[in-house]
């Protein structure tokens, strides 16, 4: 995304614990991007969390919610935690 500028915009990526979820975080933040990295289990919370940290150590902006989405219930409190 060379030349976007992303900065004060708000990316939540679902699955964004690893593999091309982890990429999208890293690359966003790399823009300027804050990064919420979405997961749905404990079984994916260190997953995300190495997500975050590896934005962080990059000199972004990150942290990781856990649920299920559901646009009507969830989707905008997360959005809401992720530009805190």
């Amino acid at each position: 995304m060379a030349g976007a500028s992303l900065v004060d915009k708000v990316a939540v990526i679902g699955g964004g614990a690893k593999n091309l979820g982890g990429l999208l975080a890293t690359t966003l933040a790399q823009d300027g991007a804050k990064i919420v990295v979405h997961h749905h289990s404990d079984a994916s919370a260190a997953d995300a969390d190495k997500t975050v940290q590896a934005v962080r150590d990059a000199g972004g902006q990150a942290i990781s919610v856990q649920g299920v989405p559901d646009a009507r219930r969830r989707g905008p409190r997360a959005v809401r935690r992720g530009d805190d």
